[in-house]
């Protein structure tokens, strides 16, 4: 039996950042395709750190420095991971690092991935400051 292996890339587009991208559940699959499915997938900075995290954790420093500098190849593997991981997947890694803190194994590989994903999508959203209670009213006003 041969298995046919398709490496034709597909154009995605992640974070404003056009690629292309290999389908990967097409790469053994030897029924045709007759259809395109097109879909808008919102991730957190969290999501695209669990993907790169989920292929990397551990990995030597060195491989993971590597394909950060990367960025063309980041984008690719965020959207093959996320397709062939599964959602499902990627928010259970996404959970888990809340476990990943300083002297833990995987902090600095971590630290190095949060850094890299912020720097080509973006700071984390600031989260408002509610000021609701403790308002001091100043004497004479509106008397």
């Amino acid at each position: 039996m041969r298995i046919h292996v398709d490496t034709t890339m597909t154009p995605g587009t992640i974070g404003g950042h056009a690629t292309e991208f290999l389908p990967v559940h097409r790469q053994a699959n030897d029924t045709p395709a007759t259809v395109t499915a097109t879909l808008t997938v919102p991730l957190s900075l969290e999501d695209i750190t669990a993907t790169i995290w989920y292929l990397f954790c551990e990995s030597p420093l060195q491989e993971l420095r590597d394909v950060l500098a990367d960025a063309a190849y980041m984008h690719r593997l965020v959207l093959e991971t996320f397709l062939a991981a599964g959602a499902h997947e990627v928010e259970s890694e996404r959970l888990g690092l809340v476990e990943v803190t300083p002297g833990t194994d995987g902090f600095e590989h971590l630290s190095l991935i949060r850094e890299r994903v912020a720097h080509l999508y973006g700071a984390p959203a600031r989260k408002p400051v509610c000021r609701t209670g403790g308002r001091r009213e100043l004497a004479g006003v509106g008397q």
